[in-house]
């Protein structure tokens, strides 16, 4: 009879064991890891957007700011034009011979000269510094546009390294290259591969992707990466889980599918109303 109590206390205990288990794995299935720097792979890829927009906002406002008249001399000439006419007419009536000027007419001449210089000279150093300060802008502007061509890739390379923490068991069908077992859940077209091909590429470690930057062959490699790079992904990186897996690549199908219904509907919607118009 003890034999028997013990038998079954015994197969009570491996029983909450082997519960305890499955609930530990189960939970482990179900998580997701955390990017190692989130802030910095965000600023890489819109970093270069958010530069360029303000470098263009602040060039129109310096050269609003220190735009020079384009009539700022015409006074000054109109001026000077009227004093010689004065003159001319002077010595016509024979009132004064030719170099005696009045003094009326030198002040007001000498006064308009003065004034001109300094205006002159505040306009040249305005003219100046506008040049100083589109130079600077020029050299900013262009380092936006170089973050923005290279900016995103390494941005979505960082958000694409994950954190493993201690008690996460990775996949072991994951990340062993050719020798991986591809799960049939992860399988399919990814149109996120398809419409973001280096981008995509980048965040799941896979630089062969770049070749789309290349004209015509960006074609060839991204119905390649489309029709297969999930399983590419699946064998270059370790994952927690399928669930995980699924978790990431699901989110670029969506925003894919969404860049390729607006290229393939808004070129569609015009082409129906210029055959209706």
């Amino acid at each position: 009879m003890d034999a028997y109590k013990q038998e079954l206390l015994q197969r009570s205990y491996n029983s909450q064991v082997n519960n305890s288990l499955n609930n530990n794995n189960s939970n482990n299935d179900l998580r997701i890891r955390k990017t190692k720097h989130p802030f910095l792979g965000h600023f890489l890829i819109w970093g270069g957007f958010i530069i360029v927009i303000t470098t263009l906002i602040v060039f129109a406002i310096v050269n609003t700011a220190l735009k020079v008249p384009n009539n700022y001399t015409s006074t000054f000439s109109k001026n000077v034009i009227e004093t010689a006419n004065a003159e001319d007419s002077l010595i016509a009536q024979g009132l004064i011979s030719p170099g005696d000027e009045p003094q009326k007419i030198r002040v007001q001449y000498d006064n308009e000269t003065e004034t001109n210089f300094a205006e002159t000279n505040f306009n040249n150093n305005r003219n100046l510094l506008k040049t100083y300060l589109n130079f600077g802008l020029g050299i900013v502007g262009l380092l936006a546009v170089i973050l923005l061509i290279i900016g995103p890739l390494i941005g979505f390379y960082i958000l694409g390294s994950k954190v493993t923490e201690p008690g996460m068991e990775l996949d072991p069908r994951s990340g062993k290259g050719p020798q991986s077992e591809v799960p049939n859940e992860i399988k399919g077209w990814n149109f996120g591969a398809f419409m973001f091909t280096p981008y995509w590429g980048m965040y799941y470690k896979l630089p062969a992707s770049l070749l789309a930057f290349i004209p015509y062959v960006n074609i060839v490699v991204a119905f390649v990466y489309a029709i297969k790079g999930n399983e590419m992904a699946w064998k270059n990186q370790s994952w927690l889980s399928v669930h995980e897996f699924n978790h990431f690549k699901n989110k670029w199908n969506i925003v894919g599918l969404i860049l390729f219904l607006f290229s393939i509907g808004v070129p569609l919607i015009f082409l129906i109303l210029s055959t209706i118009f």
